[in-house]
């Protein structure tokens, strides 16, 4: 029998329906913006937000969202998820979607304070460039941080962690993604 592969936008479709169950079936609400997020960004997540197994682990998860990366790690086997978000929009889609899930959201900004007041296994911040603040912390847990420029990014390796990724940005490197890793 011959077997004729599917193309790339029909692997695409299928993996966005599975995407769409699943937050349908655990009863999470995105908006669309957030929703096109999830599906454009869930085989990245899996390739960058996974450096070490987070099962039965409990995650900080700074720059929550509407709990799209909630979502991702529960899903990943988290028994629990932090999740701090300051944008008031996205953190009441993130109340809504904590509801009956191991999700305990927090309206705030990140405050460093925050690494020694609550107990978690594993960091991940997506922070917009505000994540230059863990450089000068003394982190003894693993950490991924979104690292959203060239100069930071080399900022990060200067201090000793593993970043990868390449940049797509302007000239100067902003609006470029990179990953930090520190012990993992």
């Amino acid at each position: 029998m011959l077997k004729i592969p599917f193309s790339k936008t029909t692997k695409k479709y299928f993996q966005d329906l599975q995407i769409k169950k699943l937050c349908n079936s655990q009863g999470y609400s995105f908006s669309q913006i957030r929703f096109d997020l999830i599906k454009n960004q869930w085989q990245e997540w899996n390739k960058f937000y996974l450096p070490i197994s987070v099962k039965n682990k409990t995650i900080l998860d700074v720059g929550a969202g509407e709990g799209e990366t909630a979502l991702f790690y529960l899903f990943n086997g988290a028994k629990k998820i932090i999740a701090i978000e300051p944008d008031r929009a996205s953190f009441l889609k993130l109340q809504e979607n904590s509801k009956g899930k191991n999700i305990y959201p927090i309206s705030s900004v990140f405050n460093l304070g925050y690494l020694k007041l609550f107990n978690f296994d594993f960091l991940k911040v997506d922070i917009e460039g505000y994540e230059e603040a863990l450089l000068d912390c003394n982190l003894d847990f693993p950490v991924v941080a979104e690292v959203h420029s060239i100069p930071l990014a080399n900022k990060f390796r200067a201090k000793g962690w593993r970043v990868i990724g390449a940049g797509l940005g302007d000239c100067a490197g902003f609006g470029s993604q990179f990953y930090g890793y520190w012990r993992c």
